[in-house]
């Protein structure tokens, strides 16, 4: 007796490559999807999708790392607020020194007030003055 997993697993598996192809396909040719944000430093401009972005964290008063999702940070010289104010709606607010991209949210736990972002094991908090406006952006998704 062959178990269903096993039952056309070479046409299973054609299915499942063709999806995937045609999911890759779309998103390449689809870049309007996934707005581009430049990003000026000192030394270096940079053009990210906006899917690469993880979260912002103020580093000081004029100062944010942006955090990617190939694990580099960028350094650039602006504050948290003014930095949000010519960045997609998607970068939001949770905290005075952090920021998070909504497409990135895993869960919010709501009794320790942390969100957690795919692909990392610490949440990070979430801010009295955020907490009911990040919970009304996600529940708008």
């Amino acid at each position: 007796m062959q178990k269903p997993l096993l039952e056309d697993w070479e046409v299973k598996y054609v299915s499942i490559v063709d999806a995937v192809r045609r999911q890759l396909r779309e998103s390449l040719s689809s870049p309007s999807e996934d707005p581009t944000v430049i990003i000026s430093t000192r030394k270096t401009t940079y053009q990210l999708r906006l899917s690469l972005i993880e979260y912002v964290e103020s580093h000081s008063k004029n100062s944010v790392l942006i955090h990617t999702s190939y694990g580099d940070e960028i350094r650039k010289s602006e504050g948290l607020g003014n930095f949000l104010k010519s960045a997609p709606k998607e970068l939001v607010r949770i905290h005075r020194h952090h920021a998070i991209n909504l497409d990135k949210v895993l869960y919010i736990d709501h009794e320790d007030q942390m969100v957690h972002l795919l692909g990392h094991r610490k949440g990070l908090s979430i801010g009295d003055m955020y907490y009911k406006e990040l919970r009304e952006r996600i529940k708008g998704r």
